[in-house]
């Protein structure tokens, strides 16, 4: 790991440390960045979530639906 991305707990950065169950009695969403090392390459896609293809987590665990799933686009 390359020293700048190392944790220092010393560092006045703006980064810390939280337990769980008090972010999760502060917080609601949690927005993640990765910064992507300069050498590495990428596709952007664009689209949308339609009926068509975001049918969700499957309604129950009977086999007609978990088969549905298994073919979610």
């Amino acid at each position: 790991m390359p020293p700048d991305e190392k944790f220092d707990p010393e560092a006045n950065d703006g980064t810390f440390l939280m337990h769980y169950d008090d972010w999760k009695d502060n917080f609601s969403t949690l927005f993640l960045n990765i910064d992507f090392p300069e050498d590495w390459t990428g596709v952007r896609f664009k689209s949308a979530w339609t009926k068509s293809n975001s049918g969700g987590l499957p309604k129950s665990v009977e086999k007609e639906y978990l088969e549905r799933y298994a073919k979610n686009p």
